[in-house]
């Protein structure tokens, strides 16, 4: 059988500071990406804060103009509505005065057929002499018919 030989490994002194020195370094930069990560993190999320305030405050504007339209809107269907009902009225009441002007009318011609006058007058001349005669003849009937349609 042989012989074995064991080897130890052991860390210079100079090495072992190097690699304290790496891990501090290593540690020091693991922190500095850390911390850049949550700054980053931090501008990022701010920044679409900031976005998402500005998109609902322009979508709050726009909501409000929109409602300023359809007020607007609204006013203008009510307006056109009454505008629409003094034509309607115009029109009846214009047509209700034809229609009383006509049933006077007719009244009117109602009465002048059915009143008369006559009046005679003659004159003869003879050779006897000259002879007026005059009469006066007034008949008069009052009827008066109104038709509604």
């Amino acid at each position: 059988m042989g012989a074995s030989k064991q080897t130890s490994i052991y860390e210079s002194p100079e090495l072992q500071a190097e690699a304290e020195r790496d891990y501090e370094l290593k540690m020091k930069e693991q922190e500095q990406l850390a911390k850049d990560f949550e700054r980053e993190l931090e501008h990022r999320t701010l920044v679409y804060r900031k976005q998402q305030e500005s998109e609902a405050d322009r979508i709050r504007q726009e909501l409000e103009k929109q409602h300023i339209r359809d007020v607007q809107f609204r006013q203008e269907l009510a307006d056109l509505a009454i505008e629409n009902q003094k034509k309607q009225v115009d029109l009846e009441m214009r047509f209700a005065k034809r229609e009383l002007d006509r049933q006077r009318r007719v009244a009117r011609e109602s009465l002048d057929r059915d009143k008369f006058q006559q009046q005679v007058q003659v004159e003869i001349e003879s050779a006897a002499g000259n002879s007026v005669s005059q009469g006066n003849t007034q008949a008069q009937q009052e009827r008066s018919k109104v038709e509604r349609r």
